[in-house]
């Protein structure tokens, strides 16, 4: 595990790099890893939690209690589902302008439209190699039972074919790099500035694509 505090105290970030790492936020503090006041930590604006697939839901209760006035939240690796999301935009809808999930599985395209749906201030959107279907190249095994792999079949085809919709008008940067699950997009973004929507070769358009974006 990795810790980069600066020295304002305004931006903290943890990577965690180690296998089965523990992602208790209470214990990042406890173990000596970052010593910082309470009152400082209270005034936290950027907080990056990288790589910690130990990081699920109940996480997000920990840090809303830390950090209320978040605006840039990157938790990027993590195992939060859209449940999560939901958590996030219940605490930080006044503040958090930028929001990084990058190859995050258990997020799929309704989370990501409600986060952008509930955060009025949203100016940075990554959410690269997270809407794809991350088993496509490990098939069902033969030892499946016949029961089982209609149900595989189901999680892979929810997996695969996902709509978004996302309606935004101080949304600037918007990255979709790698969602090759996603089957159909519709942006309506005013203040789109950039985007990357699929950035490497075999990771199709989707079928249904519309963009309504003014770029500068």
């Amino acid at each position: 595990m990795a810790c980069r505090v600066s020295t304002s105290f305004r931006r903290l970030a943890v990577s965690f790099v180690s296998v089965g790492a523990s992602v208790d936020i209470s214990a990042i503090w406890q173990l000596g890893l970052c010593e910082i006041s309470l009152s400082a930590s209270l005034g936290l604006r950027m907080l990056s939690l990288v790589l910690g697939s130990d990081i699920i839901d109940a996480s997000i209760a920990a840090i809303a209690s830390s950090y209320s006035i978040l605006e840039l939240l990157d938790l990027s690796g993590s195992s939060i589902s859209d449940s999560g999301i939901g958590m996030i935009c219940n605490v930080f809808p006044n503040t958090l302008s930028r929001l990084l999930l990058v190859l995050c599985p258990n997020i799929t395209s309704s989370g990501i439209q409600f986060a952008t749906s509930q955060l009025p201030l949203l100016e940075l959107m990554d959410c690269g190699m997270t809407i794809c279907d991350h088993d496509s190249q490990n098939p069902p095994s033969d030892q499946n039972s016949d029961s089982e792999v209609p149900n595989v079949l189901n999680n892979k085809l929810h997996l695969m074919y996902q709509k978004l919709i996302i309606k935004h008008s101080r949304l600037k940067k918007l990255s979709l790099w790698g969602c090759s699950g996603l089957d159909a997009l519709c942006l309506n973004c005013k203040g789109l500035v950039k985007s990357e929507m699929f950035g490497t070769v075999g990771h199709r358009i989707p079928f249904d694509f519309t963009v309504d974006c003014m770029f500068v």
